[in-house]
């Protein structure tokens, strides 16, 4: 009896897999490394970041180091691996003890599906680390979005409060127009309201301001302290490149859905294998009589007499083919987005420059024309004043030139590192 209880856990032995919480974990950390230029666990102190105003690269360090976001990402892949581990695993197998009587008993339509299960197992967990890594990518853009709206918004604070100041030195010299009777009582009037307008203007301005710092501070995660730099930088020189076959080769969401297809049809063939055999049992049992054992084999099968197993080979090659054309939406989807980011990135970009190239120096020098003209007494004051506000206005616009290219550039990014 010994001699074959010693046999059948050797042949159980095939069905066990050990378990490394942490596989696959540095496979994470080096792809998202390599596709992003950010270390997920690099020997950076927070502190040190924290002592200077925050660039995107910063942020995104501090993110990657501290955000609870991270963690909970990098624990699906550990429950990825125990959830790998679990599916390849065989049944324990079960003693029964009557009087004189010993049975055990092991399922082993595990065992004659363990190919097929270990390859499904296997499609799942690489499913899983790629949509991790997509994840992860997904947090890099999103502090990297939240910082250009942090920092833009900063930008037209501050020049919404430019403009009140603006409109209240252009009031103060009306009221002085008024009281010498050079003006009329509606010429004032229309100067409070431009004034009025310019206060409300930049109370709007400032709670915008204060929302973005919000949504920066999620990003950013459980940290305090920091600043952020002054100004958008201008758009970058980028060569032409061929973005969609990029963002083709690059996805890890397509990757991801092909490993969802490899699980698929792995479970197709467990679901075939079902089909005609639901239960295969093998066994010893074990008799005493008087005194003596006597052992004799034990298998026990299924008859597929009533159910097939048809309707589960049905639905599991429905769930196959439904997944293909998934891929297929997907990947036309990955193609027109990656078209559409790459024609707005460039039109935000020619915007951002042309006001930083053209518009604002025009206005620059309309300033200093018009000062000239102020001290030759050829234009008044007022003429000075209108023609800040305008560059103000010019500012303002120039703000949310760079913000759009710099929220789209983000997007062409993770496109082009395989984020979508």
């Amino acid at each position: 009896m010994l001699r074959r209880l010693v046999l059948l856990g050797l042949v159980l032995a095939t069905g066990c897999a050990t378990l490394d919480p942490d596989a696959g974990l540095s496979e994470v950390r080096t792809e998202v490394a390599e596709r992003s230029g950010q270390p997920l666990d690099g020997q950076v102190v927070v502190a040190q970041l924290l002592a200077e105003p925050l660039d995107a690269d910063g942020a995104v360090q501090i993110a990657l180091l501290s955000h609870p976001r991270v963690n909970m990402l990098l624990d699906r892949v550990r429950i990825g691996e125990a959830e790998r581990v679990q599916a390849i695993r065989l049944r324990n197998p079960t003693l029964e003890i009557q009087r004189n009587e010993l049975t055990l008993v092991q399922p082993l339509l595990d065992l004659v599906t363990l190919t097929a299960r270990r390859n499904r197992a296997e499609a799942e967990f690489e499913a899983v680390q790629l949509e991790v890594t997509h994840g992860l990518l997904s947090v890099i853009t999103d502090v990297r979005d939240a910082w250009a709206h942090t920092v833009a918004a900063g930008q037209r604070d501050k020049l919404a409060e430019d403009r009140v100041q603006a409109a209240e030195a252009a009031l103060a010299f009306r009221v002085a127009l008024r009281e010498a009777g050079n003006i009329t009582a509606l010429e004032l009037v229309d100067e409070q309201l431009r004034h009025q307008e310019a206060l409300l203007a930049s109370e709007i301005a400032r709670a915008e301001w204060t929302s973005s710092r919000e949504r920066f501070q999620l990003a950013l995660g459980d940290v305090s302290g920091w600043r952020v730099r002054p100004r958008l930088p201008l758009p970058r020189d980028d060569d032409d490149m061929d973005i969609e076959r990029m963002a083709m080769d690059a996805s890890l969401g397509l990757a991801a859905k092909r490993k969802r297809l490899e699980s698929l049809a792995a479970a197709a063939g467990i679901a075939d294998t079902r089909g005609w055999l639901e239960t295969l049992d093998l066994g010893l049992k074990a008799h005493r009589d008087a005194g003596d054992w006597s052992y004799r084999p034990l298998i026990e099968v299924t008859l597929p007499v009533f159910d097939t197993g048809s309707a589960r080979r049905s639905a599991t090659y429905a769930r196959l083919s439904q997944a293909t054309h998934e891929y297929a939406v997907a990947t036309l989807a990955l193609r027109a987005d990656a078209r559409r980011l790459a024609a707005t990135t460039r039109h935000h970009a020619v915007n951002a420059r042309r006001y930083a190239d053209d518009i604002l120096p025009a206005h620059e020098a309309h300033i200093e024309q018009t000062l000239r003209h102020v001290n030759a007494m050829q234009l008044g004051v007022f003429d000075l004043l209108m023609a800040r506000q305008t560059q103000l206005d010019a500012w303002q616009r120039h703000v949310s030139a760079l913000e759009a290219y710099w929220v789209h550039r983000n997007a062409l990014d993770a496109l082009i590192a395989g984020g979508h």
